[in-house]
Formats: structure tokens, C-alpha cells, sequence
């Protein structure tokens, strides 16, 4: 992602990194971000003070939660499935009317499994760790990056359930699996994850798709995922795509795990 920065941002952010960005310019680097942000913008146009967590703007956020998940509904928003599974699900139709049937798209379960999991709250952890052995792979998609999203304590705590999301028949919820225990995990767990997505990386074997995936999650490790990188500098970059405009990522994101790939 740093590769991408304007150079304001990539400024902005080299200051937050030196220590010298104030509490205010601070937020928009600040890991973990808040789950939710509510701002009153008459009076904080520079959306600073965030109210999602005021007991006084309670009603407020709660009304604006509803509108959202109706408006979800009503669309039937379809960007809640990985884009793996958006095109393996579509197959044979489009994802219009793919986002329509029930069947292949439960939105009410994965749209609830999507706030369980980006809420934050510790307390969700029983629910995620249920909705690891969901039926649809979406869900547990989701409750994967649940974990992930947590950190270190809760990888450790769904140590042994995300060990076992590495065997997924999705191939995105084993990438964001091997994402948490790579970056989270013991070193046992963090070379059956590297593992994992050695496997997954090659385009011409997996699809361009899943070869984005996993060396996004690469990417993310950073050091972490060091053992990787001459595999990854010597990585074809072509291999099946549903379209051609999918084309120039795997290049882009090999030069950003390897510079000068």
C-alpha cells in the first residue's frame, strides 16, 4: 500500500513514522484504526473527534448502522465476498444475479459474520471461533480475518483453529489464515503459513486471482515472509485471469515485495 501513496500521504506518513505528526495527523496511520467513525461535521469538519464511541451519540450511530445494513440489503451489496469466490460463485451467470439467489449468496449470515468480525470487540471471539466451522466459506472468511484483525492475542487464543483454516477448501480463507499465524504465530505455525502460501503464489498454477491474494498476505508480512521473496523475484507472472485488467497486478505486487524484480 505504501507503494501506491501520493507523495503528500507518503510524506504525512514518514512524519507519523519519525514521531513527529500530532495526535490529530496521527489517526489516519494509527493501527488498529477504529471499527467505526462518527463525526459531526458542522462543528468537526476536519472529522478528528471521532463520536462512534459516545454514549451521548448512541442513537445517532445506531440509526446510521440501520440505514446501512437496509441500504445493504436492498442492493444486495455482492462486495462482501472475497473477489476469488465473487468470480468462482458467478460462474456461468453474473454476479448481479449471483447476489440475488440465496443460495450462493447468504447476505444476512455473511453480512452478520463481516460486523462480528470487524467490530474489534475480544468478547466476539466465541462467535468467530463458531463461525470458522460455517457451512459457507464466506463466512469463515470472514471470521478469519476476524482473528487476524485482532492481533496477537487473539491469533493465539485460535491457534489451533486457524492451524486447521490452512487445510480450507477456500483458498482465501487459507490465505488469510496463513496471513494471521505468519505475522502472529509461533514459529511452527509461521512456517506451515509461509508454506501455504508458497503454494498459492504461482499464477500459471492457481489463477491470477488467488496469486494476488497470496502475495498481498506476503506483502503484509514483510519480514516475516522473508524465506519468500527469491521464490517470489522469480514468480511468472502470467497465468489464468477473468480479465485482462487483472493483468498487471501480479507484476506490481512482486516489485513490491521485491524492488527491481
Amino acid at each position: 500500500d505504501y507503494q501506491f501513496q501520493t507523495p503528500t500521504t507518503r510524506v504525512w506518513r514518514e512524519l507519523f513514522d519519525a514521531g513527529k505528526a500530532n495526535d490529530a495527523q496521527s489517526i489516519f496511520w494509527r493501527v488498529p484504526k477504529a471499527p467505526e467513525e462518527l463525526y459531526d461535521l458542522r462543528n468537526d469538519p476536519s472529522e478528528v473527534r471521532n463520536l462512534a464511541a459516545s454514549p451521548e451519540h448512541r442513537a445517532v450511530l445506531e440509526k446510521l448502522r440501520q440505514a446501512l445494513r437496509e441500504h445493504i440489503s436492498l442492493v444486495r451489496d455482492v462486495c462482501f465476498l472475497p473477489e476469488i469466490e465473487l468470480h468462482s460463485r458467478s460462474e456461468g451467470t453474473t454476479p448481479y444475479e449471483l447476489a440475488r439467489d440465496d443460495a450462493k449468496y447468504p447476505l444476512k449470515r455473511i453480512l452478520a459474520a463481516a460486523e462480528l468480525a470487524s467490530s474489534l470487540d475480544p468478547a466476539a471471539l466465541p462467535g468467530l471461533a463458531r463461525l470458522l466451522a460455517d457451512p459457507d466459506s464466506a463466512v469463515r472468511y470472514w471470521a478469519a480475518l476476524g482473528y487476524l484483525m485482532r492481533g496477537q492475542a487473539a491469533v493465539t487464543q485460535g491457534q489451533a483453529l486457524l492451524r486447521n483454516a490452512l487445510k480450507d477448501a477456500s483458498t482465501s480463507v487459507r490465505i488469510v489464515a496463513a496471513q494471521a499465524l505468519g505475522q502472529f504465530g509461533a514459529a511452527d505455525d509461521r512456517a506451515a503459513a509461509l508454506t501455504v502460501l508458497r503454494d498459492l503464489a504461482p499464477p500459471e498454477k492457481n489463477g491470477v486471482l488467488t496469486s494476488m491474494s497470496a502475495l498481498a498476505a506476503i506483502e503484509a508480512l514483510d519480514a516475516e515472509a522473508a524465506s519468500l521473496h527469491e521464490f517470489v523475484r522469480n514468480l511468472k507472472t502470467d497465468g489464468p485471469s477473468p480479465d485482462g485488467r487483472y493483468n498487471s497486478y501480479v507484476p506490481r505486487l512482486i516489485q513490491n515485495i521485491v524492488p527491481n524484480a
